[in-house]
């Protein structure tokens, strides 16, 4: 109970303050002394117009983006890392009952099943697939999951089913934020700025994608190669500090270029006018390959960041030496855990809570996920992973499943530590779990 008090005290303030503001303003012109009234008028105009650009892009916000072109070999091949990666003694489409709620699929029915599909195999609503091939296709899935199940599915629902989730489709929701909550994190981004370039980072834009490097000692004697880190939602690398401080020190660095991967538009910030797709991403990151003369590197990736390297890893697999995903979203996409927690569930916890304001329902990263996230993308198969991989699963993570992404990495053989009463992202407060972190990035102890 204490625990929840706590978690409102942090957000009702903010939640607060604009409503506040506008309460103020009639009142405001009142007030006697000049400069007082001019500060009081000038604050609560600004949150007052914040608040109507906050609705108005909310609004724009909800336009569906055109999905990456996939293929019928892509989608195949999907479906194919989907049945082989099922876990001993489940049926490869036991997934699907997941995403219904139901113990059956037979409780559905056939047009409910097709609007999902659509959505999972080709990004849009059922009445939007025109295509006669597309329609096959879709039939094609469903064969599968009636053979697997020994069962049919029928053409009217024999229970009222909650439908089922479909990011790209269903409306984007966003909490407003003040004006000040972004001027505050601003400042905090700018302060990591300054501390990296202190620290002998320099930053390079390439397209819409920012690298920060720190060029090694000395390129021809490294026998480690270079470290790429990705950041996940947030504020940026400003939310690692600590973490990127301590992997670029002198002690662990050990002569190693280390690259900082820096996106933007998940970074709370208003002013980003291009998301770069996963492809233009990986494509940038060869450019500065190529560019700086690196070598395959270490990749090191956390929580959204995995999303990038499953990318790089299926698209530039040259850059790749190895990879230590932290916090891994990447896994059992095709399974709804990730979908539900992140992006569709009331906040209950006192950490859901603070989660949900300060990231899950922020305008920016909301948009992304709804508007420019494509699971079929940023998937990652265990049986496709590098042969130098270790992965770091908090225990207590609440974003995805992490019994069942454990079991699964598990099953296929890919080295995993437990990072023991950790939330997600919690072990960058954690001296322990961030310094056993930290010495582990040598691609000699993977």
């Amino acid at each position: 109970m204490l625990n929840t008090v706590l978690a409102y005290s942090i957000v009702w303030p903010l939640k607060a303050l604009t409503p506040l503001c506008f309460a103020v303003l009639p009142f405001s012109f009142k007030l006697e002394h000049s400069w007082v009234r001019s500060i009081v008028i000038g604050y609560c105009s600004a949150e007052v117009l914040f608040y109507g650009w906050f609705r108005r892009s909310l609004g724009f916000a909800q336009i569906r983006q055109h999905p990456p072109a996939t293929t019928r070999e892509r989608r195949d091949a999907i479906w194919r890392g989907i049945e082989e990666s099922a876990l001993e003694g489940e049926s490869p489409y036991s997934f699907l009952k997941t995403w219904f709620g139901v113990s059956t699929l037979a409780r559905i029915s056939r047009r409910e099943l097709k609007e999902w599909l659509a959505w999972a195999l080709f990004d849009r609503r059922f009445d939007e697939i025109v295509s006669p091939d597309l329609c096959r296709e879709m039939e094609e899935r469903i064969a599968g999951g009636e053979a697997a199940f020994a069962i049919v599915v029928p053409d009217e629902a024999l229970e009222v089913v909650p439908s089922a989730m479909r990011l790209n489709v269903d409306p984007v929701v966003a909490e407003h934020r003040p004006l000040v909550y972004y001027a505050v994190t601003s400042l905090i981004r700018l302060g990591a700025d300054a501390a990296l370039r202190a620290q002998g980072f320099r930053r390079h834009a390439v397209g819409a994608v920012l690298f920060w490097i720190l060029q090694g000692d000395d390129e021809d004697v490294q026998r480690e190669p270079p470290v790429v880190f990705v950041h996940g939602v947030g504020v940026g690398l400003a939310t690692y500090l600590p973490f990127l401080l301590a992997l670029s020190s002198r002690e662990h660095r050990r002569g190693r270029t280390v690259v900082l991967l820096e996106l933007p538009h998940v970074a709370m910030q208003l002013n980003v006018d291009v998301i770069p797709r996963m492809e233009n991403i990986a494509e940038c990151a060869a450019i500065v390959f190529r560019r700086f003369n690196l070598p395959p590197a270490l990749w090191v990736a956390h929580s959204l960041g995995t999303f990038v390297f499953a990318v790089i890893q299926r698209l530039q697999p040259a850059l790749v030496a190895g990879v230590v995903l932290l916090d891994p979203v990447c896994f059992l996409l095709w399974e709804p855990d990730l979908l539900r927690n992140f992006c569709y569930n009331t906040p209950s916890t006192p950490m859901q809570i603070v989660q949900s304001y300060h990231i899950c329902r922020e305008l920016s990263i909301s948009y992304y996920f709804h508007r420019h996230f494509w699971w079929h993308e940023c998937v990652q198969f265990a049986k496709q992973m590098p042969s130098k991989s270790l992965v770091f699963i908090s225990e207590c993570d609440g974003i995805y499943n992490t019994v069942r992404v454990g079991q699964y990495l598990k099953e296929n053989n890919v080295p995993m530590r437990l990072l023991r009463g950790q939330q997600h992202g919690g072990w960058l407060m954690d001296r322990a779990s961030t310094t056993e972190i930290v010495n582990s990035l040598q691609l000699s102890n993977l």
